[in-house]
């Protein structure tokens, strides 16, 4: 009840510059929404670039590690050369342990458990092509090359095979969740701009309502009843009530000095009629005095 008081006390002036100053600060709220916004999908974006990047390179260095280490493997019964099939062997191991590097380092961020899941049976795939291959090089080594090539064919082809499902298996994981993150991009920059129409839509009409209530019922309702008084002023009905007189604004301020010009007339009216009283009670006392006067002279007569 008091702040309905205070805006009533507030000046014309004053309501339109706080309209002004709401609109103003609605363009910021606006703008910084906006920025928020603008920010929250850029980093959204960001983050599936990083983790699409990410996972690309770790497809790309654990395939091309594993088509190596098959490679190795492949060729390891016809090596001869215990020496050189031991650095064989270690590069054989140096290229699986550089996989599972990537595949711990790609697991290292934010992502879906179906990428989790298709990691994980790389993983096992991996274990699997590793003691299979163990064995080609264990029979190498002991220059036992029929059971190295039975080896091959029997173990290290079907793991491979595994590995290389496991592979394809991860690669449409990592796109389904990109698929799914760009869904979610998507889904989110809608909500986001939804809620900024929708702010933007209720601020317009919140200041337009709260223009048009000053503007309509404060100043131009207040001045169009203030000329038809004045216009009945005018005329010489000086029986008519002055509106918004209490009022502590402009209006107030001019319902006030209509009041003077109206309780001025009333008294120019009155000193009119007063005047015209007086000038009547003075006519009758000289009619008195000349028929007196009249009586007299013929007496005398």
């Amino acid at each position: 009840m008091r702040g309905i008081r205070g805006l009533g006390r507030m000046k014309v002036s004053t309501k339109l510059s706080s309209i002004v100053g709401a609109a103003l600060l609605a363009l910021c709220v606006m703008g910084a929404i906006a920025v928020y916004a603008a920010g929250e999908i850029r980093d959204l974006g960001a983050s599936l670039q990083a983790e699409s990047d990410r996972l690309a390179k770790m497809k790309l260095d654990v395939a091309l590690g594993i088509e190596r280490a098959i490679g190795e493997v492949n060729s390891a019964p016809a090596e001869l050369d215990l020496a050189k099939l031991k650095v064989k062997h270690e590069r054989f191991n140096g290229l699986l342990a550089s996989a599972r590097t990537a595949l711990s380092d790609a697991l290292a961020g934010d992502t879906s458990p179906a990428v989790k899941a298709a990691d994980a049976e790389i993983v096992n795939a991996l274990a699997g092509f590793e003691t299979a291959s163990n064995k080609v090089f264990e029979h190498t080594a002991a220059f036992a090359q029929p059971e190295a090539i039975a080896t091959l064919q029997s173990a290290v082809a079907p793991a491979q095979s595994t590995l290389q499902g496991a592979l394809q298996q991860f690669d449409q994981a990592a796109n389904a969740n990109s698929a799914a993150k760009s869904a979610d991009i998507r889904a989110t920059t809608a909500t986001i701009t939804q809620t900024v129409v929708g702010l933007m839509v209720t601020l317009v009409l919140g200041i337009a309502t709260l223009s048009y209530l000053t503007v309509s019922r404060g100043v131009v309702r207040p001045i169009t009843a203030m000329t038809g008084v004045m216009t009945r002023l005018s005329s010489g009905n000086s029986g008519v009530a002055i509106p918004y007189a209490e009022r502590f604004d402009e209006i107030g301020a001019m319902g006030k000095a209509v009041q003077v010009f109206k309780d001025n007339m009333i008294r120019a009216e009155e000193l009119a009629a007063k005047e015209e009283t007086e000038r009547a009670a003075k006519e009758k006392r000289t009619q008195v005095i000349e028929k007196l006067i009249g009586e007299f002279d013929t007496g005398i007569k």
